[in-house]
């Protein structure tokens, strides 16, 4: 299957191949959109930047499995092993002309010094665990990313620690964002979908029931999920039907839009962080149907004018039905504008005046 991809930036077509297997990471984020899911495993280049701190994530989580596998042995190594770390990501953002302009995250992730002093008191209890643990029984997992799948490599994933204790095997699972919700002020669904996954997974594994799930943030502190074993089994087979349900899905139609409206689930807590909503229809179309919800402040338009701002920055104003939007601070380096041609924006700011916008640094602008 062929995707037409929309806007004079978006990359050239891909072909979207069936789903190779489920990652339970993953897994929560597919049944919210099984859409997004498909694309993002097919390789599709993202279309939007994530936000820096996504990438201080990435980056923290690198550089504890570094210190976990013992790369980084010594307090006194964290600096240079963090800011090696660090460069390795950004090095990344280079490639990337949606995101580059992210670097360097110093800058750019917000209390990026704070965060990084929590990460090395985190670092610094890893090392003292490791060596404790090297003095007491021998741990069949040593180090930490153990990889579990299913027989038939439909589910699959990787397991941050798994650690033998006297009650029997830990699943430990490392997080440097937020656990908790903020609305129900109970650690995040998602995270407890991954691991009744990773649970199922060990049993299936190895027949033996972990005694213990733990996930543990960035600044040490650590939450145990209670789970029922039925509950595991029966979210893995929720993981298997999905698989060949989506696959089906793939495999019977060949027209976009029509896949979409079997696969995408366009509300504004779905879409809000998905990179990939420039290419979904059924997005724009739920947006322009329900405007009363909270969607991201993203627009769509007939171009109208563009003018020079003192400061150097575009004014950008686009017609859409009856309403005029005014866009400024636009930077002439990071945006294509055509004259004439029809722009769809994402991740704009709200200004104070009525259907008045600017620009942040995660603001993209496609061109039809």
């Amino acid at each position: 299957m062929m995707i037409m991809m929309p806007g004079g930036n978006i990359p050239s077509p891909i072909t979207l191949s069936p789903l190779k297997r489920i990652s339970a990471s993953r897994f929560f984020d597919m049944q919210l959109c099984s859409y997004r899911e498909v694309l993002v495993s097919n390789g599709l280049e993202k279309l939007l930047p994530s936000s820096p701190n996504k990438f201080f994530g990435l980056a923290a989580h690198s550089f504890l499995q570094k210190v976990g596998s013992g790369l980084i042995n010594e307090p006194d190594d964290f600096e240079n092993g963090w800011l090696t770390t660090v460069s390795e990501v950004e090095q990344l953002l280079l490639l990337s002309e949606r995101e580059k302009h992210l670097i360097p995250l110093s800058k750019t992730v917000k209390q990026f010094e704070v965060r990084k002093r929590v990460l090395f008191n985190k670092a610094s209890s890893l090392i003292v665990n490791r060596r404790t643990e090297c003095k007491s029984a021998s741990n069949l997992f040593h180090g930490i990313e153990s990889w579990f799948q299913t027989a038939d490599g439909v589910v699959g994933g990787y397991l941050d620690r798994v650690l033998l204790t006297e009650s029997g095997y830990e699943i430990i699972d490392y997080k440097t964002g937020a656990i908790i919700d903020k609305y129900t002020m109970d650690i995040k669904d998602a995270y407890k979908y991954q691991l009744f996954l990773y649970a199922a997974l060990f049993y299936e594994n190895l027949n033996e029931w972990p005694s213990a799930l733990k996930i543990q943030g960035i600044n040490g502190e650590e939450f145990c999920i209670n789970y029922k074993k039925d509950e595991c089994v029966r979210i893995l087979n929720q993981a298997r039907e999905m698989f060949h349900r989506v696959n089906e899905l793939i495999t019977r139609f060949n027209e976009q839009t029509e896949l979409q409206k079997h696969l995408a689930q366009p509300v504004p807590e779905n879409c809000c962080y998905c990179s990939v909503r420039p290419l979904c229809n059924a997005y724009w179309e739920a947006k322009e149907k329900y405007p009363q919800l909270k969607w991201n402040n993203d627009i769509r338009g007939q171009f109208k004018s563009l003018s020079i701002l003192g400061n150097g920055t575009y004014l950008l104003k686009i017609k859409s039905g009856v309403k005029t939007y005014k866009i400024r601070g636009l930077k002439p380096d990071r945006h294509r504008i055509l004259e004439g041609s029809f722009l769809s924006i994402y991740n704009l700011s709200s200004d104070k005046s009525e259907n008045c916008f600017s620009e942040n640094i995660l603001t993209t602008i496609y061109t039809n």
